[in-house]
């Protein structure tokens, strides 16, 4: 299961209608979302057939607090301040019962924590899940990892131990991410 998969099968389970992606790239995950192309929002400063060709910092600065969608996919810059940032904002742009979707939040390796790759995000949706209880968080194991943000209540990851350190998060990240199989993610969006 691809990403996309992975938010078309939100997107069904919940009843969304909208749909909001920071980083596009090649278009490839936008393109097959099953939401109609007026229900599908972009962000993105490298190209100009996006909605909003800027920085996703900028575009959310530059929107009105009433701009809000139900499903929102974090793609773009992939270091930990800027998807803690782009979770932030996302937030508060979410209509109520929305999905934020995280990619890259289960980095294989350390080579793989480089920009071009998947970043350091991780620890964004790690800080949350020790800190946030009025969010429920889980990581679908595929494509390098979905993180699934919705508000509601979740128990929070405690370890007194706990460290941004890859070597703890190889360790720890089946609790720490709520790491949820293909096979349960599939039972879930029943």
């Amino acid at each position: 299961m691809n990403r996309w998969e992975v938010i078309n099968r939100i997107i069904k389970k919940y009843n969304h209608k909208t749909y909001l992606e920071i980083g596009v790239r090649t278009r490839h995950t936008y393109d097959q979302i099953s939401l109609i192309d007026e229900n599908k929002q972009s962000i993105d400063p490298a190209y100009d057939w996006v909605t909003y060709s800027m920085t996703s910092d900028e575009a959310f600065q530059s929107m009105k607090n009433n701009e809000k969608w139900d499903c929102i996919f974090i793609d773009g810059l992939h270091t930990a301040e800027q998807v803690k940032k782009d979770i932030k904002n996302s937030l508060k742009h979410l209509n109520t019962g929305g999905t934020i979707v995280c990619h890259d939040m289960l980095p294989p390796n350390e080579k793989d924590l480089s920009l071009s790759r998947c970043g350091n995000g991780w620890e964004a949706f790690a800080n949350l899940r020790i800190s946030n209880k009025n969010l429920i968080m889980y990581v679908v194991d595929t494509d390098y990892g979905c993180g699934v943000i919705r508000r509601g209540n979740q128990v929070l990851y405690e370890d007194e131990n706990f460290s941004h350190e890859f070597s703890y998060f190889k360790s720890n990240k089946k609790n720490l991410m709520n790491i949820k199989s293909v096979t349960e993610f599939k039972e879930m969006m029943k």
